[in-house]
């Protein structure tokens, strides 16, 4: 499962913890999301887990999925996460505590065969 979150944010306290334990801010310069590619998601290892990222200077690669953001056009930087769980359940997602309008899509699948 990918996690994809659009639009920047503001800038956030920077710490980062280099463990991923679940709790981690990351403030990268301008054009150096790390997770900006679905080649190169953020790994999500353990819940519960908390991500606090400026995400100024993400881009949109050619084959990201569309999404309905700004009337449908592509629009938005995206920044992607990946998490494959240990049991079957309900996974909770919000963007709680963000400044600016955004969207949480959640795609299955691999790069250019998504789906919802």
């Amino acid at each position: 499962m990918q996690l994809k979150s659009d639009q920047p944010a503001q800038p956030a306290p920077a710490s980062d913890s280099a463990a991923n334990t679940g709790k981690r801010s990351v403030i990268p310069d301008a054009g150096l999301v790390p997770n900006d590619d679905f080649d190169s998601p953020d790994v999500i290892n353990s819940l519960p887990y908390t991500n606090t990222q400026n995400v100024t200077g993400a881009t949109t690669a050619t084959d990201d999925p569309s999404i309905s953001c700004g009337g449908g056009g592509q629009f938005y930087g995206s920044v992607w996460y990946s998490y494959t769980p240990s049991t079957s359940g309900i996974l909770l997602l919000n963007t709680s505590g963000s400044n600016y309008g955004n969207e949480l899509v959640v795609w299955i699948g691999s790069r250019a065969a998504w789906s919802m």
